[in-house]
């Protein structure tokens, strides 16, 4: 599989989780809010990483790191989506969902600003 495309496939499969899980668990509907609108922001980023990634026919260090993120993501609202009336897994999973959504924020803002820089300036 191609690293853009693994990249779109990994976007795609924690944008729906989310979306998902906003509508079924009520738990964490606040931090899953939050976090299914910061999946919105980065969504045209993610698209201009795959374009970059095809031009370039390269794979990135910093392309597999996204997808290691969000692939742990996916994973971590399959876990919420376990959560029932302990309050102890839900402080703790909400603490978690809240930790994804700062990672996520700050590799786009920092890795990704200049990951497309450094690449737009190769093409």
């Amino acid at each position: 599989m191609a690293q853009g495309a693994a990249l779109g496939a990994a976007f795609e499969l924690l944008f729906v989780s989310v979306a998902d899980a906003t509508k079924n668990i009520a738990h964490f509907n606040a931090d899953l809010n939050r976090l299914e609108s910061t999946l919105c922001s980065i969504r045209l980023a993610v698209g201009d990483i795959e374009n970059i990634n095809k031009i370039l026919k390269g794979r990135r260090h910093e392309t597999q790191s996204l997808i290691d993120r969000l692939l742990e993501g996916e994973k971590l609202i399959q876990k919420c989506s376990r959560v029932k009336w302990n309050v102890f897994k839900r402080l703790y999973y909400s603490k978690k969902l809240r930790k994804l959504e700062a990672l996520l924020l700050i590799f786009f803002q920092i890795d990704v600003a200049t990951f497309i820089y450094r690449e737009s300036k190769k093409i």
